[in-house]
This record gives structure tokens, sequence and C-alpha cells, in this order.
């Protein structure tokens, strides 16, 4: 079984609590007690994968079967809880089945089974035996399919002998066993053994390791503190010493991780390791901690004053690294969080949950939060039926706000149907159930007396149908129909199109297999998601649903089978840069040699079709028989269209999203014009009337009459600075002229001494300064001295408009204003500035107020300052001044192809400020601008022909973790991969290999919806390898368009799907290689959310693109 990372995240301290008795009795199937059972109990917080957080204890049933034993504050709980500590314990006994259960307080009985041995082989990659690998039993499902937990302190383990072989003793004679590898040499692969069966050979798939040591702030080791790589499975836990091993990786990119159950006052940053080989064992030296910080204070309830107890608070920040505690008995919490912390949450039972975005600055090492007051939430109780009136048991529901998105989730009863929803908050709410369509709305108010029993009812029979757990069977055979046996199957089961678990079975002697989904839900699916087996490659696979069960269909070839063949042109020409490739594989397309020739290796001999390709052109091909003559003929290439009337004609029907700045001057002034009236919504409208005014004031003037018909109502009042800012642009002698009576009007109005003044004068000084200087100094002269009068040392939220009008009144009038300022409002104002310049192409004021910034920086070095309370994500000091840093990089880095400093190299000083951004102290929602800027400085560079700097830029480049999209990821590596191309065409090829990596991850993964889109990379690479991309694209165009027309059939599923979004970028990634195959496509992108209007944006810059 695979966990997500989130899981993990909750590990942490917990409160003491009262010791509770716990007794158990042990007993045979025929009921009698078995005395001298070997107990272990281990306390395990929220679910049995947890870490502990106390030791292990072991105990002997007595002559009755029985233990008894205090807790010692572990409160022993009849249900798991994802903040609440529980009981777990393991009981063996000889002959007898090992069992586990989950303790309560009180009483509890256990009945085991008779035991049987389960034994097998271990294989490497060449079918030969492994001695002395390490194999970890981690869990059994009975013949019931009741989970028995066996992890961490309650793990059975062995290793193997001299010739691979492995045995278990005391293991159920049916169901299931989870069996995992924990050997430097081999991935971590998890088994899932059928314990009816005899066991396959059990193939192991070479893995990586990485190591290290884990230091505290002061250069000790850090010992007891659990690392994991990627997620739980991958853990491990330091030394005495601080050092570790994480192995059995299975990745080329991991993300190296802390725990937070050492007790230690340290917090630890994450590490992005990169490009990780097979086999490899990578020692990334000493990891340093950060000294920790507490944070203390005290739930009450807000109505009667009492202390509220067992509210889970948690904290983080940008690091994301997330510390969390129960709120004792007193109310009272007490942990250590990460400096970067800025957002406390507490989740309470009864409250409405509380959040406090800015934390205040320690004080001594300890942020003192003292009382919080949390609100008493409202209730609301009902129960699930379906059109029988039989209760639809354990699934998920939440209660929605209207006109908000707030929601409060709860569980169906596993008897009975019902919910309760405890955290409600006053108003209108409306019921929707997770994986099901309700047969009418169900509304209620909560706030407004007693909530009425809510009886919601579903589509159909779930309720009578359900609930089995779901399984997948089916057969692994080769392409001769004969059975594969030791092919390790990844099964994803999904509840409404989310992945809940991953399922591992080997299979049998006969080639068949099953997996058996751990939760239960009555919409769950089930995907093959991986398939592994030495000596052979997969061919396809699949699962088609049978009622309550999924057909797994999977077949696998021989390696060592090849398929040649000739790319030809319509007049039987061969056709050189062609690439070629299989229709239902995700392997990269090969490109055949000058005379069209190619060879496929470890491809089917028949029943296979191949994809061909040189860009414009595209063919596929059904190799029907073994043998058979391969001559792919390309078609010719279709006629070339009117680009730019093409463009016309999908802009008139298209919208602009987010960004639309970045195209402005592609689409030209007039169609940007256009579509603005005519498609844009009023708030982009109104940027860019703002825009208009700044950057085309013959084109503002002109359509006065319009664009002050469609300004929206709270910006009437500024409509007329536009215009006059326009005005003075216009260089018409009249219109400068009725800019100056306008002034005059300005100059005698009375106004009141306030900060809302000084923003209104620096507005008339941009204004003046258009006309003359001198003008525009007098007016920045006034608002210098209101802002001396007033003693304005920050303007908080207004200092981004305040630096971007100062930016345009003169390149000393930022740094006149915020003289005087503290260095978060210099640093707010001066960062507005330089994006200002930025987008102006202003490099002169920017070198000018440079200098400034830097000295900032270096006094900020030396007296941090605490983070802004109440401030928002990159609004703190050390964020605004990295954002500016990455701001100048990339103005100076576009300057190097301004006809307006032809003649001048910035690149050197663009690669300075780029490197100074390289600090690990700036967290990892900064690396994806890390990575723009280290690219555009070295495209930059090219540009100049600067090859010694391009190395040294896009170095970082590989090792930075793109917090972004994988999209972002995989664009970012694609276009470091075609700078690199310059330098270096084999250190391009890590760069093209990461990209296609981070897309698609495992060549042998089918579940296309758990990959992010190859559009980026495809589109990367289309001016390096046309006939590549377009294969990569039509290939996933089918799968995507597939999945795009499934239909709907729940309350909670709004938006788009993944599917249907891809599409979109697949569409855009097609233009350049075939614009008549894109505008194809484009009628399969859904209507829905503008998302096809948008694409045809897309479409027509990239036509009209030079």
């Amino acid at each position: 079984m695979k966990f997500s990372l989130t899981l993990l995240c909750l590990l942490g301290s917990l409160a003491v609590c009262q010791a509770d008795a716990v007794r158990l009795q042990i007993k045979g199937p025929d009921g009698k007690p078995i005395a001298g059972a070997k107990v272990r109990v281990l306390a395990s917080r929220g679910s049995w994968y947890k870490s502990d957080f106390l030791p292990a204890r072991d105990f002997s049933s007595d002559a009755e079967g029985n233990i008894a034993f205090e807790s010692h504050g572990t409160p022993a709980t009849t249900a798991i809880d994802a903040v609440k500590p529980s009981l777990w314990a393991r009981v063996m006994a000889p002959t007898f089945a090992v069992g586990a259960i989950q303790l309560k307080a009180g009483n509890n009985s256990l009945s085991l089974g008779v035991g049987r041995l389960l034994e097998g082989v271990t294989l490497d990659s060449q079918q030969k035996p492994v001695a002395n690998v390490r194999l970890v039993l981690e869990a059994i499902q009975d013949g019931s399919n009741k989970l028995m937990p066996l992890r961490g302190a309650l793990s059975l383990e062995t290793r193997t002998d001299a010739q691979g072989h492995w045995r278990f003793e005391s293991l159920p004679p049916v169901g299931r066993a989870q069996l995992r590898v924990q050997d430097a040499r081999f991935k971590g692969r998890l088994f899932g053994l059928d314990l009816s069966q005899k066991t396959p050979p059990l193939f192991l798939e070479p893995g990586s390791v990485i190591k290290g040591r884990l230091l505290r702030p002061d250069g000790t080791p850090a010992p007891g503190v659990s690392i994991f790589a990627g997620d739980p499975q991958r853990l491990t836990t330091t030394d005495a010493n601080g050092r570790f091993e994480v192995i059995g990786l299975d990745r080329e990119n991991v993300y190296l991780q802390g725990g937070t159950n050492s007790g230690l006052p340290i917090m630890i940053v994450p590490r992005q390791i990169s490009n990780l080989q097979v086999g490899e064992v990578r020692d990334i030296g000493d990891w340093k901690t950060l000294k920790g910080i507490r944070v203390t204070g005290r739930v009450v309830s807000l109505k009667s004053g009492k202390p509220i107890a067992g509210a889970a608070v948690s904290a983080w920040g940008k690091s994301m690294v997330i510390r969390e505690q129960q709120s004792d008995k007193n109310g009272a919490f007490d942990f250590m969080v990460s400096p970067d912390s800025d957002l406390l949450s507490i989740r309470p039972a009864g409250y409405l949950d509380f959040s406090r975005r800015g934390l205040p600055a320690p004080q001594n090492g300890v942020i003192a939060l003292g009382k919080l007051d949390l609100q008493s939430a409202y209730r609301a109780t009902g129960v699930v039926v379906d059109e029988t009136g039989a209760p639809v048991k354990n699934i998920s529901l939440y209660a929605e706000k209207d006109r908000s998105m707030i929601r409060d989730y709860a569980y169906t009863d596993s008897k009975t149907g019902a919910f309760s929803l405890e955290r409600l908050h006053e108003g209108d709410h409306t019921i929707k159930v997770e994986g099901f369509k309700s047969v009418s709305a169900v509304k209620f108010t909560a706030g407004t007396g007693a909530t009425p029993s809510l009886r919601v009812v579903v589509q159909g029979k779930a309720g009578s149908d359900q609930m089995m757990a779901l399984k997948a069977v089916g057969r692994v055979e080769d392409g001769d129909g004969n059975p594969v046996a030791g092919a390790l199957v990844d099964v994803q089961f999904s509840d409404t199109n989310r992945p809940i678990s991953t399922e591992s079975a080997v299979s049998q002697s006969d080639g068949t297999v099953e997996c058996v989904s751990s939760f239960v839900s009555p919409h769950m699916t089930a995907n093959v998601s991986h398939i592994y087996r030495p000596g052979y490659m997969r061919l396809q696979q699949g699962v088609e649903p049978e009622g309550n069960t999924y057909r797994i269909k999977a077949t696998m070839l021989k390696r060592g089978n090849v398929l040649r063949g000739r790319i030809v042109d319509s007049a039987g020409k061969s056709i050189e840069n062609a690439f070629v490739a299989l229709q239902n594989n995700e392997a990269v397309p090969i490109s055949a040699d000058s005379e069209g020739a190619f060879t496929l290796s470890d491809v089917p001999a028949a029943g296979v079709t191949l994809l061909a390709s040189n860009g414009p052109s595209f063919a596929t091909f059904k190799v029907e028989k073994a043998g058979q003559d391969i001559n792919i003929v390309l078609p010719d290439a279709p006629a070339a269209i009117d680009k730019s009337a093409v463009a016309d004609e999908l802009l008139e029907n298209a919208q602009l999203g987010y960004g639309w700045k970045s195209v402005a001057a592609i689409i030209s002034a007039e169609r940007l014009h256009a579509l603005m009236m005519k498609r844009a919504d009023v708030w982009t409208r109104d940027q860019y009337l703002d825009y208009l005014a700044h950057h085309n004031a013959r084109l503002f003037l002109s359509s006065e009459n319009e664009l002050r018909t469609t300004t929206s109502d709270p910006l009437q009042h500024q409509f007329e600075y536009w215009l006059m800012l326009a005005r003075a642009s216009s260089g018409n002698a009249a219109q400068k002229t009725q800019v100056r009576s306008w002034l005059k009007g300005e100059e005698q109005t009375r106004r009141d001494i306030s900060v809302e003044t000084v923003q209104v004068l620096l507005r008339l000084a941009e204004v003046a300064a258009r006309l003359d200087a001198k003008e525009g100094a007098m007016w920045l002269d006034y608002a210098l001295q209101l802002n001396d009068q007033l003693g304005i040392k920050s303007a908080g939220k207004s200092s981004e408009a305040w630096g971007r009008i100062a930016a345009r009144i003169s390149a000393t009038a930022p740094r006149a204003i915020s003289e005087n300022w503290d260095t978060t409002g210099q640093l707010q104002l001066l960062s507005s500035a330089i994006a200002t310049w930025r987008e102006d192409g202003n490099v002169e004021a920017a070198r000018a107020s440079w200098p400034t910034i830097e000295a900032l920086a270096a006094d900020l070095a030396k007296n941090p300052v605490p983070r802004m309370r109440g401030g928002d994500f990159g609004a703190q000091p050390s964020e605004l001044l990295h954002q500016a840093r990455a701001d100048y990089a990339l103005l100076l880095a576009a300057a190097n192809s301004n006809p307006k400093y032809r003649g001048q190299n910035f690149s050197s000083a663009a690669y300075k400020v780029a490197m100074s951004m390289m600090s690990p102290k700036y967290p990892d929602y900064t690396m994806s601008l890390k990575q723009e800027v280290l690219v555009s400085v070295a495209q930059s560079a090219m540009r100049q022909k600067e090859f010694a700097l391009i190395n040294t830029l896009l170095a970082p480049v590989l090792s930075l973790r793109t917090s972004g999209s994988t999209v972002q990821a995989t664009a970012v590596l694609a276009n470091a991969a075609a700078i690199a191309e310059g330098v270096d065409k084999s250190y391009a090829a890590k760069f093209w290999t990461s990209s296609y990596a981070i897309a698609r991850p495992d060549a042998e993964e089918s579940n296309l919806s758990s990959c992010p889109t190859i559009a980026a990379y495809a589109k990367a690479c289309g001016d390096k390898w046309p006939g590549q991309s377009r294969i990569l694209i039509e290939r996933e165009w089918a799968q995507r368009l597939q999945g795009s027309l499934k239909p709907r059939s729940t309350d909670d599923e709004d938006g788009l799907t993944y599917d249907q979004s891809t599409l979109s970028q697949l569409t855009e990634a097609m233009v350049k290689l075939a614009p008549t195959r894109a505008l194809e496509m484009l009628d399969s992108v859904p209507e829905k959310e503008n998302l096809r209007a948008q694409t045809r944006t897309k479409i027509a810059v990239t036509l009209l693109k030079k």
C-alpha cells in the first residue's frame, strides 16, 4: 500500500492524558484461551501507518489468555482519529496465525486462527537468486478482508538465504499479505501476496540510496529524527551521530524531508535531490537544520470561557513544514514551529475552525499567543438513503454554505447511514454527497433555532447494493497467450476519479493476479498503474468493469524483438528528420536516419500501430503480421494558411486570460483593443485602461467615449486621471493645454491631510511630469511635504500603488518618497517601482535605485525584520527583496534584445543579480521564480554569446525543486535544454531527459490521469525535433480526448476535468507544427469556463508571433 505525504505531515508532539486500564483476552479458533501468547503493544497517532510516539511494550498472556496494563497517558479509542493517539497490539502464538487488534479502554478480545507457512524466493533483474535481502511483512488482510496492520514495531521481518529463499511462519491460510523490500540495492516495492496460493518468484528492481548527516543549528548531530523521501514508505531515522540512509528509491527526482517527531528544538528545510541514477548511492553530506521557535497559547470557548481540550493546533509557513499539537485539558498548547511560520490553524470539535495569518515576533524564542477565543459552531444531523430507502453507509458528504466555499464534512455511519455535521457556520447551506447525485437538493439554515433532522436521498440503489471492497482480477499473458508468472502489478483504486490507494499483487504461476481495495466506496474504480517483470516489457494493460469487479487485461512481451521500416513521402522518397513511435506507449519517439530507415527495439512483432511524423505531416501504420514490410507514407504537408487572417477570425470569439500584458505587443494594439472591448471581463478591462493610458495615448484618446462608458462604476473617478495622463502624453499642444487647465483646477482644490491625499498628489505629479519634469517635481514636492507631515513610515497596502506611480514620475521619486520609511516600507515601494520599470523597459531608472535596494538587503541581513502580522504571502521583507531581484534580473536580461539599448551588454549584471537569488534561505515557493530567472538570463547570455555564463546559470536549474505546477517545471527544463543545445549537446540532454521525466515519470505507467501533460515539453522541443513533438501531442491527444468524454454522475464534481483542460494545452502546442491540425483540435476543446475562447487567443498569439 502507498500513502500520501499529507498523512505523514500530522506527525508531532501530543498532549499527555490520564492513564486508561486496557485488558485483552486471546482465544483460539475453538474459543479456548491461549496461554503464553506474545503480545506487543504500541501507541500510534491517527492510523496504523503513522510513526510511533511511545516505545513498544511486550507482554505474555496468562493461563486465562489475558494481559492487562495501564495506557500511561495514551487515550485508547474505539475508532481511528486524525488527531488522537491509538493503541495497536500484535499477537503471536505457536501454531496460530498472527493477529492484530486496535485496543480500546476496558475489555478487548481477539481470536487467532490456524497458522501456515509462507515462503518463496527473490530474483534480480537477471533472474538470479539474491541473498541477504531484508523483507518486512507490513500488513495482512484475512479472508474477510479485515486489515491487520503490522507496521513499525509490530512488523515481522526475515532475510533471504544464499539461494534467495525466505519464509514467514504463523500466517493465515487465506487472505493477502503485504511484503516490502527494504534493501539498499533494490527499489522498496510492496508485493501483495495471495496466502492461499503458492508464492511466485519476487523479482527485485535496482534502486538507489540517499545518505547524509543531519545536524542541529550548532553543528552537533541530530539523532532520532525521521527522514523520508517522497512518501512515508521511504522512511528512516537518524542514528546517534545524525547519520541516515534512505534506501529503495525508485525515482529520478525525490524530495527529502524530515519528520517532526524527534522532540528536538529544530526545523528541517526540505532538500530536492535530482537526477538519481539506478543503483546510485548519493551522499548529500551535512544537512543543517534551523532553530525552531516555541508557540504557546490557550484555547477557550468565547461563550463560556471554558478551556477546549483536544483541539488540533497547527502552524506552517513558506517552507510548508507543518507542526501540530493537541490542546490539553486546560486548553493549552506549547510546541516548536518553523522560524518562517506565519499561519496558525485550530480545528476543535464543536467549534468553528480558527486561523490567524501573521504571527507576532518571538520574544526570547517564544511566540506567546495568550488566550484564543473560539466561537461555537452549529450542528445538523441526518441520514443518507437511496431511492429504495436503504441507508448509504461509509460515504463522505459536506454542507456548503451558500455563496461561499465554506464546507463542513462528515461520514455516514457504517450501519445506519446517519451523519452529524459539527462545524457549521450560521447561514444557508446545501448538502452534497461525494460520489452520488441527489434526487433533489437538500437545503437548510443553521443558526435559526434547532435544525430538523435531514434526509438526503441519492439516486439508484446505492444502499442496497453497497458495500463490498472492490476487486481487480485478471491474468498476465505474453503475446502468444501464455501465462507470465512473477509480474508485479500495481492497481490504483480511485473514488470519483480521486486516487485513494494503490494495491500491489504478484501474478501466480498461471498468470492470475488479484488486488483488493483496502478502502470501501460505492463509486470506486480501478486502473492498472504499473506492471513490471524482468525480461518483459508492457504491451498493453487495462481494466474493464464487471459488476463489483474490474477485469485486468495485461499483455507483456519478451524483450528482444525489433521492427524495422522506412518513412517516405507520397512520391516514395525517403524523409529526413522523421520520427516514429508505438501508439500505446510512453517511450520517447526515435528518429529515422537520413534514408528514412528506423529500428524499434523491444516491440511486438505484430498487432501494433506505429505513428510517424516530420512535424507538418503525420501518419499511422498498422502492423498486421510478423515480417510485414513497413513503409510509412507521410502525406504532403497541408497548404500554408494566411496566419494573420486566421488569427483575426479566431480573435472574433476569443477571450484574454491572466497574463494578457505579455501578449499585448504580439497581437497588435488594435486587435488587443477590439478584444478588450468585446470579450474582457470588467476587472481585466479596468487593468487595460491603466495600461492604455501609459502605453498608447493615441488609442486611448481616439476611443475616449467608448472607454468611458465601459469603465466600471467604482473606477469612474479614476477615468479623469487616465484621460489626463493620455492627453499629457499625446504630443498635441491643445491636449496639453487642457491638462494644464485641469491641473490648475486641482491645485485650487482643498484636500484633507491624509494618506489618501498623498496618493492623489502622486497621481497629479505623474500627469504633470508628462508635460514637464519641473511641473512633476512641484507636485511631487507637495506629496513629500504631506508625507513628512504625516510621519508616514510605510503606506501599507498602498505602497505597491505608490511605487507604480512614483516610478513613472521620475527615477528618483520612489527613493525620495520612502527615504525616511522603515525597511519593510521602503522595500514594498521600491520593489513595486522595479516591477514597473521592468514593464516599461526602463533600465536607467532601475539601475539608479538598485544600490538603495542592495543597501536595504545588507541592513536586512544584519538586522532581520519580524514577519509582518497579517501580511500576505509575498509581502514579507525577505520576499519583497527576492521579487525585486527577480524583476531587476529579468529587466536586464530583456534589455539585451531591446533596440533602445543596442550595443550594450547587460548579461554580466543580470547574472550577478540572478545568482544572488540562490540563497537556500528562500523557501520552496520561490523555486519556480528562481528557475524562471536563471533560464531567462541564460537566454539573454546566449544572444550575447556569453557562453561562460550559461553553464553557471543553468546548473542550479536541475537541482531546484519547482514548487509550481509540473507543467511549469517541464517547460522551464525544456527551455533550459534548448539554450544548452547551443553550448553543449550532452549537457542539454540532461535537461531534455529531466523535462520528459517530469511529464512522463515512468514508461510503465499507464494511468494517464496521474501524469502531467506532455504539452509543455512538446512545445519546447518543437523547433529541434518537430516530428517527435507532433507524435507526442497526437499520442496524448487521443488518450485525453477519450478521458474528457467520460460522463459525470456526482453532485460534487464541478469545473473542468484534468483531461478537458489538458486538451487546450495540447492544441496550443500543435499550432507551430501544424496550424491546420490545431484548428481541427480546437473543436474538441470544451466551451465550459471559456476554455475554448481562451484557447483561440493562444492559437492566434502563436500564429502572429514573429
